[in-house]
Formats: C-alpha cells, structure tokens, sequence
C-alpha cells in the first residue's frame, strides 16, 4: 500500500516543526512520502517546514506558485498523488491541532478493508477528544453536522477536520470543487452523489496557539449555501485554473 501523506500549511510556523518532531517511527515507516505543502504563507513556515523536512527521509518541502486555499492545496496534493502512483492520499493539516499518530488508526482501517473510498477523522463523535475548542465552535459545527446528516440521508459527523485518508481512484470531480475552506464539504457531498463507500473515525483535536484562518460565521454560512445548492442540484464549477507547487530544499 503506496501512500502519500500531504500536509497543507498557511501561517504555521510556530507549529509546523513540532508537529514533524512529534511523527512515531511507525508512521514514517508507513508513509512512502511526506509533502508539506506551503501555500504561500506570509511568515516563517517555509524556512521552518524545509528545516523540519530534512530530519525525515522521506520528507520533502514545496511552495505554491500563489496562495491557491486550502481547496487548491488539496488539489495540488491529489494530483501529485494521481501522477506519482500512490494508492492513497493523507491529509494532516500543518497547524498541529490534529495527532499525527492517530493516522495509524486509520491506516490500519483502511489496510483492513480495501473497499473503503475514505476515513475520515471525526472531531464530533463518540469517543473523539477536543481540547482547548470553545464551546460556541462545538455547537456551530454538531449543528451542522446535524442539518448536513438530515439532507444527505448519511451519518456525518465532520465536514471536514485536518485527518483524513482517501484512495486515490475514488478522486474524481474535484477539480470542479471550491479552492477555500469549503473544499472539503464539496468533497463529502460528491462521494456521497457517487455512493463512494467512507466512514468517519474519532480523532483528537487540540486548540493552544493556533490562530484559525477560517472566518467562522461566513464558513459557517458557506457551509449550508453549499448544502442546499447540492441538495437543489445547483452547482457552479470553480472556474478553470492551473495549480502548481515547486519544491524547495
């Protein structure tokens, strides 16, 4: 099983370092490559991710050409894991909130049935661990899980959390999905359009010096327009765009 574990990064440089240092030599040995992927940032988290890069061996480092969103960065990893022949693609987001490590769990998930399109790491359900999230994100999220479970006729307990695992072949469409934060709601509806098989897995998220770049209310709002435009069959293709990411050393 080839896997290619993608980890987006904007503005982490306080966190992009110790979140390689804390990677348990069962999960390196389990990962073919490692691409911490920049997306522009305005700080240090290039300098800082190289410098971390290069204690793994199979760590590698790359820039975006322009700040291309999450979505975008996304799109750039699943491509680069289209291209290189990975069977799977792992998402941990930079910012150090995920447990790198809990990414075992869902290798071993997926190691024990190849039929799955998708783990998806769960921050609201039973057995999940948050800390240091307040109170008012809980609630805006467990109701959208809620509204978003009602609509697509599926369990669904994150719209999108920062750990998560795809097969490759199950990948299609995304091109066509939003370049923001929203690219993982795009993503959650169409494997479900597709009957894609996915399951969602408790995970551990922590909030200590991170600083969210996602304006909570206006994803939140984006959220349910993209939810109901779904349901309605309204959808309008992100506008066509060439996405690239050179690596730095």
């Amino acid at each position: 099983m080839k896997v290619l574990l993608a980890i987006p990064c904007y503005k982490c440089a306080p966190q992009i370092g110790r979140l390689l240092d804390s990677f348990d030599s069962k999960l390196i040995s389990r990962i073919e490559t490692i691409a911490i992927f920049d997306n522009r940032s305005p700080d240090n988290t290039l300098n800082v991710a190289v410098a971390a890069a290069k204690k793994i061996d199979s760590a590698k480092a790359f820039q975006n050409t322009e700040n291309f969103g999450l979505g975008g960065t996304h799109k750039i990893a699943f491509q680069k894991a289209k291209e290189l022949g990975f069977d799977y693609v792992a998402i941990l987001h930079g910012d150090d909130q995920a447990k790198p490590n809990e990414l075992n769990d869902l290798l071993d998930i997926v190691e024990k049935d190849s039929s799955l399109d998708a783990v998806l790491g769960a921050r609201f359900m039973l057995g999940s661990k948050l800390c240091g999230y307040s109170s008012l994100r809980v609630l805006g999220n467990r109701f959208l899980n809620f509204i978003y479970q009602i609509l697509v006729r599926h369990k669904i307990y994150d719209l999108g959390s920062g750990l998560n695992i795809f097969k490759v072949s199950a990948l299609t469409d995304y091109m066509n999905y939003d370049d923001g934060f929203t690219f993982n709601m795009d993503l959650l509806l169409g494997f479900v359009r597709q009957k894609r098989k996915f399951i969602f897995h408790p995970i551990s998220w922590g909030n200590t010096d991170q600083i969210s770049n996602a304006p909570t209310f206006r994803v939140g709002f984006k959220a349910l327009e993209t939810l109901f435009k779904w349901r309605l069959g309204i959808h309008k293709p992100e506008a066509p765009r060439r996405y690239f990411s050179i690596e730095v050393e």
